[in-house]
């Protein structure tokens, strides 16, 4: 990667929160700015302070900053405006002393008059520039506002580490206190910080809503979250509940919810087996193809792999949530209280709160401010339901669900043949039994436990495919005949057989790896075995793929494609 794409890189990563990447922006860059400002002023401790004060305000309005391949000269701009504005306040201060004399309370060696509004910025010197003046009183304003939510030690800590670039230890000898406090101190006041920002960003729009006479609370009604379903896997859990609370919604079961959104049919994992491979998938797009296959159009915010929440992105997520409860429709979200989905279906503005239920139970309450700041997680992500899909509703409003039927087994196809596109970090579709066999054979599991657990989510999934499979068959008996329908029902009992061959696999592993003993999947001998099933249960998810492409083909081409979508009985 040239340096254009690390700075651009780095500055992308920046505006999302991370601090380590600022850190990189000012050690690649703080020669170059040093350079600039000293050409100018001629002066090198003149020139220090320009550098501090360059730096503090790219990282208060790095977010303005909509091309990040501009980032140099955007920095070069701040650079030179404040050498230049210290010159020209230095002549101003010249002559206003020529004029009138000093200012009441200073002296020949106190050097320029600062107001120390804050223990890491020089403040305002005297100036006759009034848009100038504004400027800077604005900029300090702004940070004032946001530090005073810090304590004195917090305070401290955080200027000296991000403005005054020193390292922990540094700090620690300074104020006499551990590394782990300073460590400690950094972690809240980033918190307190990013929560303070995230307030000042939403009074405006909240403001707004009032002026306009949006409700100022709403909860929908019902008893959301029914966690004794046996679902592990936390987005059908969810996605199932959501469907509960919507206007005039139909009822699905799992195995419903499964096969309509293709995640019977999945399979991704981490190649070390790790506890997110599940959610291994790009968040945005798998979301809105699921929904629709259940006749929803949705609207995300946020993807999974992104560095920090930031702010912006908490702000928007909470406006769509809004939006969308307003319409009578919840929202999902991604680490609510833990790394996994959860369901939005309530807000306050008078508390600045969310109604929220997860695994952790239903209705919690949760802090608009939380949102950017939750668990130290590095993902924040909503996707919000914005009405019926027109595209999938036939003129009665009912779902085509033979298009819905169509469009997940295509998707499935795909992905277990590895033409959707894969999450990096991840292994999806048959390459993930490949890497599954792999990580037996070399031992690379981050624990056993994480392990039984992706067992149970695959043993699940398939059991819910082989269900899902034959409710189809039976849908398509009752309107056409056996007779009438064998030869669309082929190609599916095929199918339903094939999962049903993984399903058995799948059930083998469990028993050998139960949760949450776990087995032991480091014995030599057990995790030959293993290597066995996975290698069966491979080979019949791929006669499976072939039946499911056979079938697709058939019904999208077919008259009794035509026929079945005009009174689907699928769920009644």
């Amino acid at each position: 990667m040239d340096n254009d794409n690390i700075v651009s890189s780095l500055v992308k990563q920046a505006r999302s929160g991370s601090r380590e990447a600022f850190d990189e922006l000012v050690l690649l860059h703080r020669r170059r700015v040093m350079g600039i400002a000293r050409a100018i002023v001629s002066d090198s401790s003149t020139a220090e302070d320009i550098v501090q004060e360059t730096f503090l305000q790219t990282f208060m309005h790095l977010r303005s900053l909509n091309d990040p391949e501009k980032f140099v000269p955007w920095l070069d701009r701040i650079v030179r405006n404040q050498s230049f504005m210290r010159l020209r306040k230095e002549k101003n201060r010249r002559r206003f002393v020529a004029l009138h004399g000093k200012p009441n309370g200073t002296h020949e060696d106190e050097g320029d008059w600062i107001a120390h509004d804050s223990d890491y910025t020089r403040g305002l010197t005297y100036d006759l520039d009034p848009a100038e003046l504004h400027e800077r009183q604005e900029l300090l304003r702004q940070t004032a506002s946001l530090l005073s939510v810090l304590t004195n030690r917090e305070r401290i800590v955080f200027t000296e580490h991000i403005f005054g670039h020193k390292s922990a230890a540094e700090i620690s000898e300074n104020m006499r206190i551990k590394p782990s406090n300073v460590y400690n101190l950094l972690s809240r006041a980033k918190t307190k910080l990013k929560q303070e920002t995230l307030q000042q960003e939403l009074e405006p729009y909240l403001s707004e809503r009032r002026a306009a006479g949006k409700p100022v609370s709403i909860l929908l009604p019902g008893q959301p979250l029914r966690w004794d379903r046996g679902c592990y896997h936390s987005f059908l859990s969810i996605t199932c509940e959501m469907l509960h609370l919507i206007p005039n919604g139909r009822t699905y079961s799992l195995t419903d919810i499964s096969g309509l959104t293709g995640h019977a049919f999945r399979l991704c994992i981490s190649p070390d087996l790790g506890p997110s491979g599940f959610t291994g998938f790009d968040w945005p797009s798998m979301v809105k193809s699921s929904w629709r296959n259940l006749g929803f159009t949705v609207k995300t915010e946020g993807r999974p792999g992104s560095v920090v929440p930031d702010v912006e992105t908490a702000a928007n997520a909470i406006r769509l949530v809004q939006q969308s409860l307003e319409h009578g429709y919840p929202s999902m979200g991604w680490n609510l209280s833990a790394a996994e989905f959860g369901m939005i279906y309530g807000y306050d503005d008078d508390v600045r709160q969310l109604t929220v239920a997860d695994i952790s139970g239903p209705n919690r309450r949760l802090a608009y401010a939380e949102l950017c700041t939750l668990n130290g997680s590095p993902e924040l992500f909503a996707a919000v339901v914005t009405g019926p899909d027109p595209d999938m509703r036939a003129p009665d409003g009912k779902l085509l669900l033979g298009k819905a039927v169509v469009q997940s087994l295509s998707a499935a196809v795909a992905h277990m043949r590895g033409e959707e596109k894969e999450t990096r970090g991840y292994v999806s579709g048959l390459r993930a039994y490949d890497a599954w066999i792999e990580a037996f054979r070399t031992g690379a599991f981050i624990n056993k436990l994480d392990h039984a657990m992706n067992v149970l989510l695959v043993l699940e999934a398939r059991h819910h495919a082989a269900r899902f499979l034959d409710k189809l068959q039976a849908d398509f008996i009752s309107k056409f005949g056996k007779s009438g329908a064998s030869e669309w029902l082929q190609p599916l009992q095929a199918a339903q057989a094939y999962y049903e061959r993984s399903e058995h696999c799948w059930h083998a592993l469990a028993r050998r790896f139960s949760y949450p003993d776990c087995g032991n999947p480091f014995d030599p001998g057990e995790a030959a075995a293993a290597i066995r099933l996975l290698e069966q249960a491979k080979d019949a998810e791929m006669h499976a793929a072939a039946a499911l492409e056979g079938w697709v083909q058939r019904f999208s081409e077919g008259i009794i494609g035509l026929e079945y979508e005009r009174a689907p009985k699928f769920f009644t």
